[in-house]
């Protein structure tokens, strides 16, 4: 049985699908060519608008426009220094790497133990003042002091590109109309994990599972998530 704490948590996280749907916050995504179509399609099935600008002549106008910000890895560190960001998402590696511990990165994948995940994403968080998280067979996100485990989501997220960008995408969509950058982050990975479990449920393979997971964002509802979330919110 959901316990009152997680249909609350659900309910919150409704909320914040409906204002996207109606408010339709346009979302700046700056993300290489593989990614771009799939980010797109993921913004447009939660309800949001996406639009790509990656002239320099026009990412400081799009920028201010869109109110969100993306990290490219290769300049996460010079970002982290002289920019102040509110929201970071990254595998293990990756954010391993940003809070100063190893991290292994083979391609875009994260190679090796995530058993420490709550610990480097809580120091990132601390030592930014930022919300910090890792995503994986269990997401994490923290800002320092509260912490969220989220187990929704599903191994055929792995069998196919841009699921780290989407997820991502769908951060940002959230982030837009919502200020408590811990539950938008929450209520995006809750989703985007929701509608994993539930695309493979149908899928035959990796090309039906993705176009399976854009009908599921799409069709996502307060019964859904309330009924599925996998949460464990805790404190430091």
């Amino acid at each position: 049985m959901k316990s009152d704490k997680g249909i609350s948590v659900g309910k919150k996280i409704s909320k914040i699908l409906k204002k996207i749907r109606q408010e339709k916050p346009l979302i700046h995504n700056i993300t290489n060519m593989v990614a771009m179509n799939d980010t797109a399609n993921i913004i447009l099935a939660i309800g949001a608008l996406p639009i790509m600008a990656h002239a320099q002549e026009e990412v400081g106008e799009m920028v201010k426009a869109a109110g969100a910000t993306n990290l490219r890895t290769e300049s996460a560190l010079s970002l982290q220094e002289k920019v102040k960001i509110n929201i970071v998402r990254g595998n293990f590696a990756e954010i391993s790497i940003l809070a100063g511990f190893k991290g292994n990165i083979k391609g875009v994948e994260s190679v090796g133990s995530e058993k420490n995940s709550v610990e480097i994403a809580y120091s990132l968080a601390r030592k930014y003042n930022q919300v910090a998280m890792i995503t994986g067979e269990k997401d994490i996100v923290t800002d320092g002091k509260r912490v969220v485990e989220i187990d929704n989501g599903s191994p055929m997220l792995r069998t196919i590109t841009a699921t780290g960008c989407m997820a991502t995408s769908l951060i940002a969509s959230f982030a837009a109309v919502c200020d408590d950058y811990v539950l938008a982050s929450t209520g995006a990975l809750v989703c985007f994990g929701l509608a994993g479990e539930r695309a493979a449920l149908k899928a035959k393979g990796p090309g039906t599972f993705r176009a399976n997971l854009f009908d599921e964002i799409y069709n996502l509802d307060e019964e859904i998530i309330c009924r599925g979330l996998k949460v464990n919110i805790y404190e430091l």
